[in-house]
């Protein structure tokens, strides 16, 4: 399989999903403020903060990059001809990609590090990229609410969306992790890996 050396990021890899999952019991069971842990752990997981995040270490120590199932904005299938602009309409602003549905289907497959740049989030009329929401949520020193996240307009609805965001990321994030360890483990085959090509 693969060397020893890699045993200790597997276990972290593993001790991220745990931790995810009992923090998503919390919050399902009221405790709100669990939603600043989780989004410190998904920072560690997704975005560079000095050093690369968890992710692109995984990536690398097992050499195959990770794909999520991207579904196009309806501007995107305008400009990529799938739909004629009048068709665009109303729903022009108003459809957007979930998180929820990266290991299901798609148009596309891309870089799941990639996917988190896309500004899939709409806060106070605002499109915000999932990377965008974790780091502000990190960064806040206090659990946060409305009046202290520097997303969008903060309308009353601001707080749940990013708590929703957060909750659809972390519970994605568990199944991320499952799926990269039935691939490691079993040798189970699924589309959003690609092994890379040695040169």
């Amino acid at each position: 399989m693969y060397p020893k050396t890699f045993d200790s990021y597997f276990a972290h890899m593993v001790e991220i999903r745990e931790r995810l999952k009992d923090l998503l019991q919390r919050v399902s069971a009221g405790e709100y403020t669990s939603y600043r842990d989780i989004s410190r752990i998904l920072r560690s997981l997704y975005c560079f903060n000095g050093t690369d995040p968890f992710l692109k270490t995984m990536e690398d120590t097992f050499d195959f990059d990770i794909l999520v199932a991207i579904h196009y904005s309806t501007q995107e299938e305008v400009e990529l001809g799938l739909i004629p602009a009048d068709l665009a309409g109303a729903s022009f602003f108003q459809r957007v990609d979930n998180v929820v549905t990266w290991f299901r289907c798609g148009h596309e497959l891309i870089k799941i590090l990639d996917a988190i740049e896309r500004d899939e989030v709409t806060i106070g009329g605002q499109k915000y990229s999932y990377k965008q929401v974790i780091k502000v949520t990190s960064d806040n020193p206090s659990p946060f609410s409305v009046s202290t996240l520097s997303l969008g307009g903060f309308s009353a609805d601001v707080l749940p969306i990013v708590q929703r965001t957060l909750f659809d990321l972390a519970r994605t994030s568990v199944q991320l992790v499952d799926l990269v360890e039935n691939r490691l483990k079993n040798g189970k085959y699924y589309p959003y890996f690609r092994s890379r090509k040695k040169l």
